[in-house]
């Protein structure tokens, strides 16, 4: 039964980083999912089963390193809705790092980087590419990554860049850092008190 749950949310995980990928932003998408489940989850069909549909969307968003608090007025319904309280999930108050756009901190998300013909860039246009695309506002989907010879990757990152934030993915490691031009506007992280 749990590992069926798992496989529930790896697949929205995956449709939605398809979406990411084809260049939705998920940040529109995502509500406009959970509001047609609602709809469909009406009182004629099978409300509990979109709810956990919808719920599932959710914990697929907040896996792709997505703030929790900032559609907390569309979430909450939808968990009360689907049997869950978001204060007993972990995964709703995780919070991406934030990493100040310089040069040094944006450098210390990548990993070892060695020389090779094979990568996508060198380390030094990696870095000035993140800061270039975050501070410009370059709206999009962009990837490094570090390759063997044989074309295996060793590391691989990607950079989903919005209007007024950036989400910087270490795919390999599975871990998110949350990068602005400009001050963060709350609430896009979990409240500085």
């Amino acid at each position: 039964m749990m590992e069926q749950q798992r496989f529930d949310v790896e697949t929205k995980r995956v449709l939605l980083a398809g979406l990411q990928q084809s260049g939705y932003s998920l940040e529109e998408a995502l509500p406009e999912i959970l509001e047609e489940l609602k709809r469909l989850g009406g009182p004629s069909s099978s409300p509990k089963l979109y709810a956990k549909t919808a719920a599932q969307f959710i914990l697929a968003y907040l896996e792709l390193g997505f703030s929790y608090l900032r559609h907390r007025e569309l979430f909450d319904p939808i968990l009360e809705w689907a049997g869950l309280d978001s204060l007993s999930l972990p995964a709703f108050w995780r919070c991406n790092p934030f990493i100040p756009l310089k040069k040094s901190p944006v450098r210390s998300m990548f990993r070892k980087w060695p020389a090779s013909p094979h990568n996508s860039h060198t380390i030094i246009q990696a870095v000035e590419d993140v800061l270039r695309r975050v501070s410009t506002g370059d709206v999009g989907c962009y990837q490094y990554y570090t390759a063997r010879r044989d074309g295996t990757f060793t590391s691989l990152y990607q950079l989903n860049v919005y209007e007024d934030y950036a989400i910087f993915h270490d795919v390999m490691e599975n871990r998110y850092y949350t990068l602005s031009a400009g001050p963060v506007r709350l609430p896009l992280n979990l409240p500085l008190s």
